[in-house]
Formats: C-alpha cells, sequence, structure tokens
C-alpha cells in the first residue's frame, strides 16, 4: 500500500462535538501514527452550512488552530465532506471496460447536474461491480480553503466521508477481499453506514441520531438492517460488522451485537501501524476508533503523489 521516502499526512474529520485529527508519518516505507487530537467544540457545527455563519465558522477556526498548537502538522490536511454539500450515485459499469465506464460515468454527472455541472468538482469510482459519480460542492471547498488560511493551516485536500471509512478499513489492514463488512460510523447526533463487498465501496447511508433518546442505538440498528436488508442477497449477512466514531462505545457496540446477527468489533484504524507513545496517550480517553475517518483521509494522502 505504502511507497518509500519520507511523508507525513493529516486527516481532520469535524465530528458533531469536536474536531479529530490524525498525523501519520511514512518513512523507510513503514507508516506510523504520530498523533491523535481531538478539539471540543461547544455546540455542534451543521456542516456546511454554518461554514458562512460567523459565531460558528469562528469557533471552527479556533479549534483548528488549536491543532497547530497542539503540534500536529496541517500543511496539507485532508477534509471530510459530507451532507449537502457532496453526493455518491452508484451506477452499473460498462462491463469488462473501465474507459467506457469512466466515460459514462461522467456523462452521468452531466444528467444528473444539469446546468449546475460548472459548480461541482466531479471525479468517479470504479469498482469491479459497480460505477459511482463522486461530486463535491466548489463553493464549499472555497469556504474550507479560506476557513484554512484564517486557522494558519495549508491548502486543503478533500475526500468523501463514507470514502475515508472504507480507507480505514483498508489502512487497518483488516478489509477482506471476500464476503463483506458493513461499518457504521456512530457520532453524537449522526450516524453513517458503510457497506463493503469484497474489500470494495458498495453503498452508504447516513441518518439523524437523537442524542437526547436512550434508543438511539437502537434506532440505528433498525436501520443498519434496513439497508443491509435491501442490499444484501435473500438469506445473506454481512461477515463482520464494524462500529466506531466518537460514539461508537463498548456499550453501543454491544447493543447492535443483540439487534444484527453477525460479528462485531470496535474498529482500530490503527492496529496494523506502528502507535507512537503520544499518539496512544493522544486516544487513550476517546479511544482510537473515534479517528476512524481522520485516519481514512490520513491514509489516502499518504498513498497519492
Amino acid at each position: 500500500m505504502f511507497g518509500s521516502g519520507l511523508k507525513r499526512s493529516t486527516g481532520i474529520h469535524v465530528g458533531d462535538e469536536g474536531v479529530f485529527a490524525s498525523e501519520l508519518v511514512l518513512q523507510r516505507r513503514r507508516a506510523s501514527v504520530r498523533r491523535c487530537v481531538t478539539v471540543g467544540l461547544t455546540e455542534p457545527l451543521a456542516l456546511p452550512e454554518q461554514l458562512t455563519d460567523a459565531a460558528a465558522r469562528s469557533a471552527l477556526a479556533s479549534a483548528l488552530h488549536e491543532l497547530k498548537i497542539r503540534g500536529v502538522n496541517c500543511d496539507r490536511p485532508s477534509f471530510g465532506l459530507t451532507g449537502p454539500s457532496t453526493f455518491v450515485k452508484r451506477r452499473f459499469r460498462v462491463s469488462g471496460n473501465p474507459s467506457e465506464t469512466r466515460a459514462q460515468l461522467f456523462w452521468e454527472a452531466e444528467q444528473i447536474l444539469g446546468e449546475d455541472l460548472s459548480q461541482y468538482a466531479v471525479d468517479v469510482l470504479i469498482t469491479r461491480r459497480f460505477g459511482f459519480v463522486v461530486a463535491a460542492r466548489r463553493d464549499v471547498m472555497d469556504l474550507y480553503v479560506e476557513l484554512c488560511r484564517e486557522s494558519g493551516l495549508g491548502r486543503p485536500d478533500f475526500d468523501v466521508s463514507s470514502l475515508a471509512l472504507c480507507n480505514a478499513l483498508e489502512g487497518s489492514g483488516q478489509t477482506s477481499a471476500e464476503g463483506t463488512s458493513a461499518m457504521v460510523h456512530l457520532d453524537r447526533e449522526s450516524a453513517r453506514l458503510v457497506l463493503v463487498r469484497e474489500g470494495e465501496f458498495e453503498a452508504e447511508s447516513t441518518w439523524k441520531r437523537d442524542s437526547d433518546s436512550s434508543d438511539t442505538v437502537a434506532e440505528s440498528a433498525k436501520r443498519l438492517l434496513s439497508l443491509l436488508e435491501a442490499e444484501l442477497r435473500d438469506g445473506e449477512t454481512p461477515d463482520r460488522l464494524w462500529v466506531s466514531g466518537p460514539a461508537g462505545t463498548a456499550q453501543a457496540l454491544a447493543k447492535l451485537r443483540e439487534a444484527v446477527p453477525t460479528k462485531a468489533e470496535l474498529l482500530d484504524p490503527f492496529v496494523d501501524i506502528h502507535t507512537s507513545a503520544q499518539a496512544a496517550e493522544d486516544y487513550a480517553a476517546r479511544g482510537s476508533s473515534a479517528f476512524d475517518i481522520s485516519a481514512g483521509l490520513a491514509y489516502r494522502a499518504l498513498v497519492e503523489d
């Protein structure tokens, strides 16, 4: 997965209750976790809408600047995009011809976006089974660029949060080339499910959680079962359920195990690589699974030129 040379990468996930940053280092073809830092937010942010709100923007800028103060390398941070700023549309691929599939997907993007096409940055993802149109609003990315400038961070890169989860699973060395895995990322007020088949992204679903409800994990389990029923063949169950995110606690894992008839574990995105003593201290209180999206963003940056 990794090349040679010295390289640093930092992934930043803005969650419901804080900013989560993972800094990875690649040296002599060996990756390691240097820092995992959380900066809390007093109020949950509705992103990307609140990027234009002065008070919310100021709070987020302060949190990002705090990452630099605490020693996180932010020369070229990678941010996860979610919500109305981005979308992933699944389409069938042209059998046996990736170039034709790629052309078809970009044509599909034009049909989906129409006159708004110029307002989006568009890319495609091709797996063995499907093609995906991936799009993100340019004005939202511009807002992040300006936010990083205000915070003293370098110019950012971007990825879709669901794809970052897939990268976290791959980077952890726990992706299987056979079978199906489901990943559930739980934040305080939101949840995200990603389905991975034969090591490749296949489907996603997001929903809001009621942070004041004691049944919030049960509701997540219902949504999880509903998507699995729609995506899997009759009688098929995922081979593994991975639970992660700031609210992906041992208690949440236990409840999901009761609801979903498959083996479930907390996802440690760093289990397959060396972790510095400082990084281990950083995530001791929250657990490494809280850094899954930020880790996935950092893993992707490590393998890119």
